[in-house]
């Protein structure tokens, strides 16, 4: 190509490179995912020769090299392979220059302890917090991510994941290693594919429509005992159980009775707290019946301080939210406690 490549040739002769063992190639966008499913080249980047002085220097063999030159805005990840433009391998010199040792070794170039680092390389900065400790434990290295979400961003799977599934479940397959478990005696062989499922049924109720009806003149309370719900603490992750009491004194609309079993369903399965699902069901009822009162009662046992922390076996946590004629009027609430209280009794 033009420009300083065309004095390659000089530059290698001068470095004691042999230009026979080390392959360019200009190209583009549209041939560089075939030529590296092909593994024709392992690399992929566009970088000064001073870049390229600093990969030699490191102790990388010219043989080991392939560079395809190309235009692009960044740096990403295709298999073993990086893609980079000049602007950002000038401006990131020791982010290229490393990841290039690396793939040229097969990722063995990477040091174990980071005490030994001229910089810490994260792929993604999710939550902040490995930046933070690393930062914290290091304050002289420089820490560099590949990415940045922001709240704009959900999840982000990176071109090198080849299979989604695999990828999550490694992360189950590590947690167990932290706890001390073996990932790969037979009772936990497939425990990682069932615990993400799990989650992912438990976390996603079907959606139901709120089916309401005319009131025809129905202007006493209706109430609901005894619905069976389940969440998950969001504190430890561990769940917790128990039984909703709804009422509602309706104005012009009366609910489908199965709506209201819907409602806390819904909202129970998340990762919660007992007040929130509370307050979210009476809400979500006041807001949609147009009721003259909502009045929501859970009553729950917590597996997060029954079997650890204070460990407090059968104990019952009870909620209320309280909307309308149910708060305002004495007598209202009374009918509706006594209701409770008379059927658990």
């Amino acid at each position: 190509p033009d420009g300083a490549w065309a004095q390659f040739p000089a530059f290698a002769s001068a470095n004691n490179l042999d230009v026979n063992k080390i392959t360019v190639e200009p190209v583009g966008f549209p041939t560089r995912e075939p030529m590296l499913a092909e593994k024709k080249v392992d690399a992929i980047t566009g970088f000064s020769f001073s870049m390229f002085l600093n990969l030699v220097r490191l102790g990388v063999p010219e043989d080991d090299i392939s560079i395809m030159l190309m235009a692009n805005n960044g740096l990403e990840l295709y298999g073993n392979a990086i893609i980079v433009n000049t602007d950002f391998a000038q401006k990131n010199p020791e982010l290229v220059t490393g990841f290039l040792r690396a793939v040229a070794k097969g990722w063995k170039g990477a040091i174990a302890n980071p005490e030994d680092a001229d910089l810490i390389l994260d792929d993604i900065i999710d939550s902040g917090l490995t930046k933070k400790k690393y930062k914290k434990l290091f304050p002289k290295k420089k820490f560099i991510a590949l990415f940045e979400k922001d709240s704009k961003v959900d999840w982000v799977n990176f071109p090198f994941e080849k299979n989604i599934e695999d990828d999550q479940s490694d992360t189950v397959v590590r947690l167990l290693q932290i706890i001390g478990e073996n990932p790969k005696r037979e009772g936990l062989l497939d425990t990682p594919r069932r615990y993400l499922s799990a989650f992912e049924e438990f976390l996603n109720p079907p959606v139901f429509n709120m089916t309401t009806f005319d009131a025809e003149s129905t202007d006493e309370m209706i109430v609901q005992l005894d619905i069976p719900f389940y969440s998950f603490c969001e504190h430890h992750l561990l769940p917790f159980f128990g039984k909703g009491y709804i009422a509602y004194i309706p104005d012009k609309k009366i609910v489908g009775l199965s709506k209201l079993a819907r409602t806390l369903e819904t909202f129970a399965r998340r990762l919660q707290n007992q007040e929130r699902i509370t307050n979210q069901v009476a809400d979500y009822l006041q807001e949609n019946l147009e009721a003259k009162g909502v009045a929501v009662v859970l009553k729950a046992r917590h597996l997060c301080m029954e079997m650890r922390g204070v460990k407090t076996s059968d104990t019952n946590t009870i909620t209320s939210k309280l909307l309308g004629y149910f708060r305002t009027d004495e007598r209202t609430r009374a009918e509706f406690l006594n209701l409770i209280g008379n059927h658990r009794n």
